[in-house]
């Protein structure tokens, strides 16, 4: 992993520019920067204390899980070293040039076979997380999360929120963190009883497939019920799968009873809490 200055990343930034703003949260900014060759990265920086703690965090989780390939997440290239009484430390990271997920559903509406591409990519990225040593449970899968690179594949980005599990670290239980995450997004049992586990990324990938198939805001307080989960699944157990589909957009060309039984399956057994929460017995639903 390479070690930048804070001189050169200032520079590649032009001084932390507001034109090169590409992305803003609540704990820190995304700039887009040129490196000396002509390389075009994204460099993240945090915007108060809280947010140095959740940027090293994700640098940690980032650095942990470097030898695992998962072509799904959003790759490091360095970090800026905080030095004495000097500067600050950043995240250098490839540059994702189609924006997110969230801002591609919101906009002009992408087509069928666009979705299932990135639905794919997503799925992926979340089992190579938490297949890989050690795992790691994101806490954070939302739409606004899934960048979209210039090859056109989404990645998962932002792990300020996750932590990293050892499989074998004992017979113990580990008590689970605070809950965290975004509202609309986040596991129920996750947030009731405290418990954590890969089971809370696969509830949150479920409810990016509802945002997928439906083009529906997560949170809408227009709307009645304002919660996608609330309103989408009432409609899929009675088998009205064609309703949830975004209406921007002529519907897939499938038989009915087609296009109940793949609307059910797919978003619905994601949104289950189940014992068994490894993707690959449902990966091929999405396939």
């Amino acid at each position: 992993m390479r070690e930048f200055s804070y001189e050169e990343v200032e520079a590649a930034t032009g001084g932390f520019a507001a034109e090169n703003l590409v992305g803003k949260g609540s704990h820190g900014s995304v700039y887009k920067a040129r490196l000396k060759g002509g390389a075009v990265v994204a460099v993240k920086r945090a915007s108060h204390a809280q947010g140095e703690a959740k940027l090293a965090n994700e640098i940690a989780v980032l650095a942990a899980a470097a030898g695992e390939k998962n072509d799904g997440v959003v790759r490091l290239v360095g970090v800026v070293a905080a030095e004495k009484g000097k500067g600050e430390r950043m995240l250098v990271m490839e540059y994702m040039a189609n924006g997110s997920l969230h801002d591609l559903l919101h906009g002009t509406p992408p087509p069928w076979r666009r979705r299932v591409e990135i639905a794919l990519d997503v799925a992926e990225a979340v089992r190579g997380l938490h297949d890989g040593e050690p795992r790691v449970i994101h806490r954070d899968v939302k739409s606004a999360n899934v960048l979209l690179a210039r090859d056109g594949r989404a990645r998962l980005a932002d792990f300020s929120l996750a932590v990293t599990v050892v499989s074998d670290g004992g017979d113990g239980e580990e008590e689970s963190p605070a809950p965290a995450g975004t509202i609309g997004y986040l596991d129920p049992s996750y947030t009731e009883a405290g418990r954590l586990g890969p089971e809370s990324d696969v509830f949150s990938l479920g409810v990016v497939l509802l945002e997928l198939v439906s083009g529906r805001k997560v949170m809408d307080v227009a709307a009645s019920p304002s919660s996608i989960v609330a309103w989408a699944l009432p409609l899929l157990a009675a088998g009205n799968a064609r309703k949830v589909f975004d209406g921007r957009i002529p519907a897939p060309r499938r038989g009915a009873a087609a296009e109940r039984a793949r609307g059910k399956d797919r978003c619905q057994l994601f949104m289950v809490r189940t014992e068994d929460s490894n993707l690959k017995d449902k990966m091929h639903l999405l396939k």
